[in-house]
């Protein structure tokens, strides 16, 4: 899609968000559509011109309105087009401000992020995006139970600003970004400000600090604001240096960290991180440290949540395995999301029967389990339901999607993400079976 496009898409929401008040917006709306009609001439200046005047009409109406804030998005466009870098980094700070003061409302773009996806031919991820909105939409409605940390919409337009840039509409993407931005901004205030107060000298008492910096980013890592937990965990890592060389948390740090890397597709970053946490795990294994444990289900979660690829994961899994079962009991949690990784990776190189037996192992498992620990094994064995479903066995794919809903219900909230979000992918299964009969 061209740039003249992108601005028209940012701008054509605009007559339908206007909404029914006291203020009379028919005039801005006028100076909206000249905006457009002069930028898709390839009159940058009469573009301006008029998005000059829709922001101060805007300003008399309402100044704390999302008509402003839209308007001066695209005059920051613009300045972009024309090279005035500077002063469109100014008109930017200014719709952040705004965003952050009004809580734009960001159900359009991921309605429209969910569209692109079934473009995409990604239906399961379309359905679960589209879960999100509706759950967004009762929490902060005050309905039901839920924490907005979890639903917040963050790491969703983040992931479609993503989108929209490796499909050429950078003007859409700086769009997302900034509501993202808003978004991130009024969560993530005290993480900074823990960051801050942390990094200015070295910690007097790094096991606090630690345990600190430990807790807000898994805290940031659950809403999904990983580059808030990454900028923390990064942290917790300086802080554990300190610590003994076989000191466990080094690792777990390491590990923490190494999850949020990859979940925002920093791979290199990831493989880096995890050269320098598996040669610290190896030695201590045995030792019956809780963190070992810990420490290789966060890295499995991290092959096989985000970018799952077969002989990647298995080479991990090879390697992991033998080591945490030195640790643990046999039908240990842990070893059950070992095992799911395990046999989804020989599923991904079309080694079916290799991946029985450790597939089943894992759902006897998951099976024995009441905790909140079995949920790791459902995340696992939803990348198993992917596979199978890249194999065209949707029977097979129906069926473990049934476990894994069966263990979310189980053992988390109903209104939980995971639980939306493996409900999503069941709906999309059974549609796929359905189709096929």
């Amino acid at each position: 899609m061209n740039a003249r496009c992108g601005l028209l898409i940012m701008l054509l929401p605009l007559a339908v968000a206007a909404p029914a008040g006291a203020a009379d917006w028919s005039a801005w709306q006028r100076h909206m559509e000249a905006a457009q009609r002069a930028f898709e001439q390839g009159r940058l200046s009469g573009a301006e011109e008029r998005l000059a005047d829709a922001v101060r009409e805007a300003e008399l109406q309402d100044p704390k309105s999302p008509q402003l804030a839209r308007s001066l998005t695209a005059l920051a466009e613009v300045y972009r087009k024309q090279g005035r870098e500077r002063e469109a980094q100014a008109v930017t700070a200014r719709v952040d401000a705004l965003n952050r003061a009004i809580g734009a409302d960001v159900t359009e773009p991921l309605q429209a992020y969910a569209a692109l996806l079934r473009e995409l031919g990604r239906d399961v991820d379309a359905r679960a995006v589209d879960a999100r909105v509706q759950r967004l939409k009762e929490v902060r409605a005050g309905d039901g139970r839920g924490n907005l940390l979890f639903f917040n919409p963050v790491a969703e337009l983040r992931d479609y600003a993503a989108l929209l840039r490796r499909r050429h509409r950078d003007a859409d993407a700086r769009a997302v970004e900034a509501q993202a931005k808003a978004e991130a901004t009024r969560l993530v205030e005290r993480y900074e400000t823990l960051r801050k107060g942390y990094s200015k000298e070295p910690a007097a008492l790094p096991t606090v600090t630690w345990l600190q910096q430990i807790t807000a980013g898994r805290e940031a890592a659950e809403g999904r604001l990983y580059p808030e937990a990454e900028g923390l965990f990064i942290d917790a890592a300086r802080t554990a240096e300190s610590f003994a060389a076989q000191d466990a948390r080094r690792p777990y740090t390491l590990s923490l960290l190494a999850y949020t890397q990859r979940a925002q597709g920093k791979r290199e970053d990831f493989e880096r991180t995890v050269q320098r946490a598996m040669p610290m795990l190896e030695p201590i294994a045995g030792s019956g440290h809780a963190y070992l444990p810990r420490s290789f289900s966060v890295l499995a979660l991290a092959y096989v949540q985000y970018g799952f690829e077969g002989a990647e994961a298995l080479g991990y899994f090879q390697r992991s395995l033998p080591l945490l079962e030195k640790d643990v009991r046999p039908d240990h949690p842990a070893v059950g999301l070992q095992l799911v990784g395990l046999a989804a990776s020989r599923l991904a190189l079309n080694q079916p029967e290799a991946a029985e037996p450790a597939l089943q192992r894992a759902l006897t498992i998951a099976g024995a389990q009441s905790g909140r620990e079995e949920a790791l094994i459902a995340r696992g064995l939803l990348t198993v339901v992917r596979v199978y479903m890249d194999r065209g066995d949707y029977v097979r794919a129906d069926a473990v999607a049934e476990r894994a809903v069966s263990v979310f219900r189980r053992t988390l909230d109903p209104d939980h993400p995971d639980v939306m979000f493996a409900l999503a992918v069941q709906r999309a299964v059974q549609a796929k079976l359905a189709a096929t009969r």
